[in-house]
């Protein structure tokens, strides 16, 4: 039987051997070394079962390898040995989320805020989860507690007026993005989301106007461009909206969106030449595209060229009936029937 000085050795020695090998897990995980990391510190959990900081550090390794499952389950053991400790709440939660569990992930951040009321990361964390399941009066109420504690950040501002967005309340998302874009005027989704939330109350103007914002922030970015190019358009603005399209086009040769737009106004112009060399330019880039085979009928029906249009008509009902777009069908043949 060994003797109380024997004992009292053997556990210094353990002790030793536990110091030095957490120790060695953070010299590891501070050069990136994960595998040498993990190594240290499962051969200390097995010299101490019950110390949460272990487990801890097992989970922090095995999220820096993108082993999420893994580093859950290691957050769950520490929380097991150490259950008011918010930062292992968080990480547990950091670790569901990247799970694609956002409901348990959603719980154990709101555990962290209930432990650790004042800490901003935690909040953050608990709202972006909350957009993602859809509830945003929570994420509103997530990022309003951030701004309580700090009332410029950037961050809680974009996952509030997210949330109001996502929840339909445009009026109050307005009203917000307005403060937002005052302190935040070169924040490119701080300004998009305000001309998203002017344009689903209807106010074009507005709406191109912080698009037109959006556009000095990124002067050369096509969907900014696009939105820009979609709202004159809708105005009836339809010379520059023509304009804004060609810009993109000239800038990208292979936007397909904006090629199109080009097209249906040019049409809508009654310009029906340079519309079937718009179209004809798009079908190079999409051959299977009805639509495109649809106004290039209509183009070529409005420079009487009319055999050629009867042609195309039926390449684009071939092409709508492979698609199962009965209502394409149904509009080319009635175009046919005017023949």
């Amino acid at each position: 039987m060994p003797t109380v000085a024997q004992v009292n050795q053997t556990v210094t020695q353990n002790q030793e051997d536990l110091n030095d090998l957490l120790r060695q897990g953070r010299e590891y995980v501070k050069v990136k070394d994960y595998e040498k990391a993990l190594t240290a510190y499962k051969k200390a959990a097995t010299l101490d079962q019950k110390n949460p900081k272990i487990f801890s550090g097992i989970g922090y390794v095995y999220a820096s390898q993108g082993n999420y499952p893994k580093a859950a389950q290691a957050y769950e053991q520490a929380i097991a040995l150490d259950p008011n400790n918010a930062n292992f709440y968080y990480a547990l939660g950091y670790a569901l989320a990247h799970t694609g569990d956002n409901v348990q992930a959603a719980n154990a951040y709101y555990r962290a805020v209930q432990l650790d009321p004042k800490n901003i990361e935690h909040y953050l964390g608990w709202g972006i989860v909350l957009l993602r399941i859809g509830d945003y009066n929570r994420a509103v109420e997530a990022s309003q507690k951030v701004l309580a504690i700090e009332p410029e950040n950037k961050k809680a501002y974009e996952i509030k007026s997210t949330a109001l967005l996502k929840s339909g309340n445009y009026h109050e998302a307005v009203n917000f993005l307005k403060g937002a874009s005052t302190l935040f005027p070169n924040n490119k989704e701080i300004q998009l989301k305000l001309a998203s939330a002017f344009l689903h109350e209807g106010d074009l103007y507005q709406g191109l106007v912080a698009l037109q914002e959006v556009e000095k922030i990124e002067p050369n970015n096509p969907l900014i461009q696009l939105e820009i190019a979609k709202i004159l358009e809708a105005k009836q603005d339809l010379p520059k909206a023509l304009a804004t399209y060609e810009e993109i086009v000239a800038l990208y040769p292979d936007s397909v969106e904006a090629m199109a737009a080009i097209a249906r106004l040019q049409l809508a112009q009654h310009d029906y030449l340079m519309a079937i060399v718009t179209l004809r330019r798009l079908l190079e880039l999409t051959p299977q595209n009805p639509t495109a085979y649809y106004h290039l009928g209509l183009a070529l029906q409005g420079r009487g060229r009319k055999s050629e249009a009867v042609e195309v008509f039926k390449v684009a009902r071939t092409l709508y009936e492979s698609q199962g777009d009965i209502a394409g069908v149904q509009q080319v043949e009635t175009m046919l029937e005017g023949f």
